[in-house]
């Protein structure tokens, strides 16, 4: 085992226990290494609030307080600003659904800053997604063009606090935009098991724990395979992510664990789930259940989700046309990925001629031509 794998171990063990024991060793000899360790991971805020017990060395929690700080700064205004969100949404008789970071942090967590994260996910009906983005427009969000509104199932929304903080939203038609994963996770059915929590002075719904420990297993699969996390070293997991699977699991019963398995089976999870929980088992200990762990690894099989989540990023272009439900619909997509609207195409290329237009687009054309043939 690596020096850094070691250290990945010991920073889980105590955070478990709150115990500064496991970490101590690596504090003396590798003080920079673990440093960075915690701001991989993002483990930061939750180190901080848990030093208290940990009996750890001042010169350690003065290095979590830095980044504590700055971030609780920022969810403070985070929490103004969404709360001012979710009143918009409400007097225009829009539902929404919070889900992966923001609703964790709200739910699970000692507190909401110890989730770190950068943004907020929402998701809301695909029939009121235009009316949420005008309401978001209108409260000085601004927001990138996408190469089109008909098939691309999110965009992201951000605000510049006073402080010059940015504060993201990203507004959902769909839970992802894995189109063989959302097609069996519609609004409605997450809606129903949808559950209340409180939100300031009022109360927000989020994704019901099974669904919730479903899109967590997803998720960290999904973000750890994209470009952003291409320097990240492979086969290394991000443990705030497996925190997300233990703290699920500390509230999970027998009835969820086999709703989960039926679920996963049903819909190609299987094997994403079952490597993710794996992983959480073996860095937190986390209270999943054996059984349906074992199930799940029997039954797993390269389903399309599999396909979606180790292919790069014009794979999942293609990915998510051949699952589009019609001809035409493979056909407007296809459309929307190789000739975007103009917006996007003067967003993306701010600095170039109107009458370069064309050229951009053949440009473009030409590029994913050649991705593709690199891939094969």
């Amino acid at each position: 085992m690596t020096l850094e794998y070691e250290i990945d171990f010991a920073l889980a063990d105590s955070l478990l226990g709150k115990d500064w024991g496991p970490l101590e060793p690596y504090w003396n000899s590798c003080r920079e290494l673990v440093l960075d360790k915690i701001t991989d991971h993002r483990l930061a805020n939750l180190f901080f609030l848990s030093s208290k017990g940990m009996n750890c060395p001042e010169n350690f929690k003065h290095e979590m307080q830095r980044t504590f700080v700055a971030n609780k700064l920022w969810e403070d205004q985070h929490f103004t600003i969404l709360k001012r969100v979710l009143s918009g949404f409400s007097q225009k008789n829009i539902h929404p659904l919070l889900f992966k970071g923001t609703a964790l942090a709200y739910s699970l967590y000692p507190a909401p800053v110890a989730r770190d994260r950068g943004d907020t996910d929402i998701l809301v009906r695909p029939e009121d997604f235009s009316l949420a983005s005008d309401i978001l427009l209108d409260q000085d969000f601004t927001t990138q063009p996408n190469v089109g509104d008909k098939y691309n199932m999110e965009r992201e929304f951000v605000f510049v606090d006073k402080f010059g903080l940015r504060h993201l939203i990203d507004l959902h038609k769909q839970i992802n935009s894995c189109q063989a994963y959302a097609k069996n996770f519609p609004y409605q059915t997450l809606a129903a098991n949808a559950v209340s929590i409180p939100f300031g002075d009022n109360q927000v719904n989020i994704l019901g724990p099974v669904d919730a420990m479903l899109i967590a297993s997803f998720h960290y699969h999904e973000t750890l395979n994209s470009p952003k996390y291409k320097h990240h070293p492979a086969n290394t997991p991000i443990l705030l992510w497996l925190y997300d699977l233990h703290i699920l699991s500390q509230n999970f019963t027998n009835k969820h664990w086999v709703q989960l398995l039926d679920i996963a089976n049903k819909t190609g999870l299987s094997r994403s789930c079952f490597k993710a929980l794996d992983l959480s088992l073996r860095y937190f200990d986390s209270n999943i259940n054996l059984t349906v762990l074992e199930k799940l690894q029997d039954s797993a099989r390269h389903s399309a989700i599999d396909k979606f989540l180790i292919a790069r990023h014009t794979q999942r272009w293609r990915h998510n046309i051949a699952h589009q439900k019609s001809f035409r619909n493979k056909l407007g997509m296809l459309f929307e990925v190789l000739f975007p609207n103009t917006e996007f195409m003067k967003a993306k290329y701010p600095n170039s001629w109107p009458s370069w237009l064309i050229f951009l687009y053949f440009r473009r054309l030409l590029s994913i031509v050649l991705a593709r043939l690199w891939s094969s």
